[in-house]
C-alpha cells in the first residue's frame, strides 16, 4: 500500500473512531483532508452525512448520504441516516421512499422495516405501519419491547389490530 492511501484509510479510521466517541466536528476535520478520489467512496460519503446528521445539519447531510446509498445501495446504516435525515427536516414521503429503497436491498433487515413501520405510522396510513411493522417483528421479535414506548407509534397505540400484533407470540 503506498504512503497516500495509508493516510487516506488512517484518515478514515480516524473519522469513524471521533463519531464513535461522540466527536463529529473532529470527524469532518478529518474527513476534508481526503483526497478527492477518496472523498468520492462509499465510506467516506457516509462519513460525512453521519457526521452533518449527528450535528442536526440534515439539510446539508442528505447529498453525501444519497450519493453513499447510490454507490453502496446494500448498507442499512445508510438507508436509516438518510431516512432520519429527511424525517427531521419533515419529509416524511421522501423519508418513506428511502427506506423503501433499502427494503429492495436488505430484504432481511428488521431495523429498517421498524422504521418504515414509525414512518409510515407517523404518516397515518395503518394499513402500511402494521405490514411492516409485522415484518420487523418477525426478523427481530425484541422490537415487540419498543411498541410501548415508542412515540411514532402513539396514534396507533390503542388500536385493536396494533394492540394484537404488539401481544403476539414471539
Amino acid at each position: 500500500m503506498n504512503p497516500s492511501r495509508n493516510r487516506q484509510k488512517k484518515l478514515l479510521t480516524e473519522a469513524e473512531g471521533f463519531l464513535e466517541l461522540g466527536l463529529p466536528e473532529h470527524a469532518l476535520n478529518r474527513l476534508e483532508r481526503l483526497s478527492e478520489e477518496a472523498a468520492k467512496r462509499s465510506s467516506a460519503l457516509y462519513l460525512k452525512g453521519d457526521a452533518l446528521r449527528r450535528m442536526h445539519r440534515y439539510s446539508e447531510a442528505l447529498q453525501p448520504l444519497e450519493q453513499a446509498a447510490e454507490v453502496a445501495p446494500s448498507k442499512s446504516e445508510t438507508w436509516l441516516a438518510l431516512g432520519a435525515c429527511y424525517r427531521r427536516i419533515g419529509n416524511l414521503r421522501a423519508a418513506i421512499e428511502a427506506l423503501e429503497r433499502a427494503c429492495e436491498a436488505n430484504a432481511g433487515d428488521a431495523l429498517i422495516f421498524f422504521n418504515l413501520a414509525r414512518y409510515w405510522s407517523l404518516s397515518g396510513d395503518k394499513p402500511h405501519t402494521l405490514e411492516h411493522l409485522s415484518r420487523a417483528l418477525a426478523l427481530e421479535p425484541r422490537f415487540r419491547e419498543r411498541l410501548e414506548t415508542e412515540p411514532d407509534f402513539e396514534q396507533l397505540r390503542l388500536d385493536p389490530d396494533f394492540q394484537a400484533l404488539a401481544k403476539a407470540p414471539a
